[in-house]
Formats: structure tokens, sequence, C-alpha cells
């Protein structure tokens, strides 16, 4: 593994943001191909943008009222998008830039793994298959379908995309207390956003219990899995296939998106209230791993050589 001394670039970029253009630096150890700037212990993924600036609003109200510390924007050049690095309870966490699909996905996880991270958690918008899954309440995945096309690179066939299964029962731990409705089992992962077989995803659910379909879960746990990290996924229903409105053919109507009108007024409480929840469990997580240590001492190594140069 290259380690570079550190370096720092200057570039000019829009702020989603801000409302003008301006210079920012970067300064860090260029590692596998981003440049680490600081070393983070958990990485939390979330798929919209929008959702992420919500989140990162949440974070600065949360740093003016001392509930979080160190908040730090960050810019990866390696993905050309923001980062949020932060610490919670002595605990270094990283917002990353949100993504959709399993290879972004496992991007990520590639991207968690270079910064240190050990511990890799997705907080995302899932389908469920079964009415009995209300629209708005949460799934805890503990295993996916295989069908994402990207963890058949990390994993041989027939072999289990499993989560960290104590990691992800505290979180539904911890999403309980908060009041959520959470359901855990097993999700379908699917290569594709727009192209649903309802028939055989009903079936799934009616004879093997399988609860919703997402576009990341089986690769997460599946890279998390050949990196030796832990992974944890939950899932915000934000609509449901099995609704009457999402099986009937509705002329300019996709099938697997979710009412908007609604999801902001509902679904957006219930993805802080989970965001709040994994804060928690992490804050709570006494797992004590290797990788950030090492990371962060390369980190401090290339600042002291730099400084002596």
């Amino acid at each position: 593994m290259k380690i570079n001394k550190k370096i720092s670039l200057q570039i000019n970029d829009f702020d989603v943001l801000k409302d003008k253009d301006y210079i920012i630096e970067i300064s860090g150890i260029q590692k596998d191909g981003p440049i680490v700037e600081r070393a983070s212990q958990y990485a939390i993924m979330v798929e919209k943008r929008g959702v992420w600036n919500i989140l990162y609003k949440h974070l600065k109200e949360n740093q003016s009222k001392n509930k979080i510390s160190n908040l730090q924007l960050s810019y990866n050049l390696f993905a050309l998008d923001w980062m949020c690095y932060f610490q919670y309870k002595g605990k270094e966490i990283l917002l990353m830039h949100p993504v959709m699909g399993a290879s972004s996905a496992e991007c990520l996880v590639q991207q968690a793994y270079t910064i240190g991270c050990e511990s890799f958690i997705r907080i995302g918008t899932t389908g469920s298959l079964s009415t009995d899954i209300p629209l708005y309440s949460s799934i805890v995945t503990l295993a996916s379908i295989r069908h994402d096309g990207t963890s058949e690179h990390y994993l041989p066939e027939g072999f289990p995309a499993l989560a960290d299964i104590s990691f992800s029962s505290a979180l539904s731990k911890q999403m309980k207390k908060r009041g959520m409705e959470v359901t855990e089992g097993i999700s379908y992962t699917t290569s594709t956003r727009f192209r649903e077989n309802l028939e055989s995803l009903f079936k799934l659910n009616k004879e093997l219990g399988v609860l919703n379909i997402e576009m990341e879960s089986a690769a997460i746990f599946a890279v998390s899995k050949a990196l030796k990290m832990r992974a944890a996924s939950i899932s915000l229903v934000s609509d449901c296939l099995a609704s009457e409105d999402d099986t009937k053919e509705i002329e300019g109507t996709l099938k697997g998106v979710p009412q908007y009108s609604d999801y902001f007024t509902k679904g957006i409480p219930e993805i802080i209230n989970m965001f709040e929840a994994t804060l928690e469990t992490i804050g709570e997580d006494l797992y004590q791993g290797k990788r950030y240590e090492l990371v962060k001492k390369e980190i401090e190594k290339a600042n002291y050589e730099n400084h002596a140069d």
C-alpha cells in the first residue's frame, strides 16, 4: 500500500450547501485513490443528496448544542463529492457522500476501509413486499439475496450475504427504544432500479419470508466480509410494492417510487430517527479493531515527515 507524504491542493468547486463558487484547500495523504485527511472508525452512507444535506444540517445543529464535536466538511477528490467527519462520544464517524446501487456502494465501502473504518452502516430506503410491513416503518436487514451483480466478485457462488448480526441487533434495539416500528429479516438486493419482477418477488415473500427489495445491502455485506469489516443495513419503507396502487399500471407512475408529498413529512423525520439511533449504537459500541489506529498513525507519520521537510 503506497503512502505519499502530506499534500495540499486547492480546487474550485460549487458547494451545494452555499450559493457561490469558492476555493477550498485539501490536505492529507494520497492512499489508494482518496486523499485521507482524517481517520475514522465508523462510516455511514445514505442514498440521496437531499437526505445527506438534511443530515449535515442536523449535525451542525447538534454541534451547536454540544451533542457532537469536531465537525469537518471534507471533499473527496476520488469521488468528486462531499464527506463529513465528526465525533460522538469519543468515536470518530464519517458521513460519506450519497450513492445509489451496488457498484457505487462497493466504492464507498472500499473508500471507508482506506480511511480506517472498521464498521459500515447503510441508512437507505426500500420497498416492502408485504402490506404487513407498513409505510415509514423500518427494516433491519440481517441477510440479503444476491442479485446485485457486485457481490459475485467478492463471495463464492452460493455463499450468503450476511450483516454483522450483533451490530445489527444493537441498531434494532436502539431504534425500538426510540419508539420506531422495526422488522428484522431477509432483503432482496437488485441491480436495477426500474425493472422489478413483482410475481417473483411476491413469491419470495410468501414462501420464504423475504421482506423487501433494495439496491445496496448484498454488495455492502460482501465487500465488508472480504475486508473484514462489520456491516449493517437499515431501511425506511418508502413504498410498498404489494399495495394496490403499486401493482396497477398507472400512466406516469413508476413502481417503487415513494409519494413525495408524504415522504418529506413522514419519511424524513424517521430517517433522522434512524440516524440518531445509529449514533447511539456507535456511542455504546465496545468493538475494538486495529485498522483505525493503523491509519491514524499513518496520517500522523505523514504529517510529521512533511513538517520535518
